[in-house]
């Protein structure tokens, strides 16, 4: 595992100094530039075809490929790793996980030497050189003898002659059974994390389809009150008008006959007052 991994939507390398990768809900990394300019929000996994909506899911750093990326530079591009505590450009030999800086050797001594950071845990470079295996070929004991069995009851490789001495009671199984056995083991695991994997993403795409549904109920129902309300308000005024019109003309006719009364009224007014009058003056003959 050489390779330096790569963002699953840009295929670029990620590299020390580089954007950060992030895990996706697929298990697969992006990068840092690709998250910050997601399209309407949604990314799309180029290894799975896999979409994920970044509204609905916040993404974390991908640690693990942080790691090995930072050891894939440690073994194949050492000559990047410059000194970060002066920045002076001098070749980093370190790695102080407190300060999380790269020290060259003189800031190494430096560091070692002052009170305050004289504890600190300083990975060297030439330390952390990944090996082939990390499992010993020959017992620790028996220094000849090679190691190819593995004891059940005290979780340790062993050798023919342990197996026989101080092991004689114990389960003990071949190597290559116990790797084939982890190896199952292993394969489970993934195939059940592959399955909660698939209902995970089925039930973001449940939650996205009833997101969608939703927001496609709230815009018909808005559209169609507003639509109602502009009919009834379109209803009102014209009854309005039609109110007032009416008011109007039954005001007017009520007035045109109140007014011929008073004027009857009046006529009849002056006929009386002129009768009284005549009937209240002597005549010319009574004289």
């Amino acid at each position: 595992m050489d390779t330096f991994p790569k963002c699953s939507v840009c295929q670029q390398q990620f590299t020390l100094k580089g954007p950060a990768p992030y895990l996706l809900p697929c298990l697969h990394a992006v990068c840092e530039t690709c998250v910050a300019s997601a399209a309407g929000g949604v990314i799309s996994c180029s290894t799975c075809q896999r979409e994920v909506n970044l509204t609905d899911i916040r993404l974390q750093k991908d640690a693990v490929r942080q790691k090995e990326i930072f050891h894939l530079t440690v073994k194949h591009r050492p000559t990047e790793l410059l000194c970060t505590n002066d920045d002076d450009g001098n070749q980093a030999v370190c790695w102080c996980q407190e300060c999380e800086e790269f020290l060259c050797e003189y800031c190494q001594n430096m560091h070692s030497s002052f009170k305050l950071t004289r504890n600190h845990l300083l990975q060297n470079f030439t330390d952390m050189e990944p090996t082939t295996s990390n499992i010993p070929t020959f017992c620790g004991i028996h220094k000849y003898d090679p190691i190819y069995l593995f004891d059940k009851s005290c979780k340790k490789l062993i050798c023919a002659r342990c197996r026989i001495e101080d092991h004689a009671d114990h389960e003990v199984v071949e190597l290559d059974v116990v790797a084939d056995t982890v190896t199952k083991q292993l394969d489970h695991h993934k195939r059940e994390l592959s399955k909660l994997e698939d209902r995970q993403q089925s039930h973001m795409q449940s939650i996205r389809q009833g997101s969608e549904f939703t927001d496609r109920t709230h815009n018909t129902l808005n559209e169609s009150i507003g639509h109602t309300f502009q009919s009834l308000r379109s209803q009102l005024d014209q009854r309005e008008k039609e109110l007032l019109i009416d008011l109007e003309s039954q005001t007017k006719e009520t007035k045109a006959t109140l007014r011929a009364h008073r004027t009857a009224l009046t006529l009849l007014r002056l006929k009386h007052m002129s009768y009284l009058q005549l009937s209240s003056t002597p005549t010319a003959c009574q004289h």
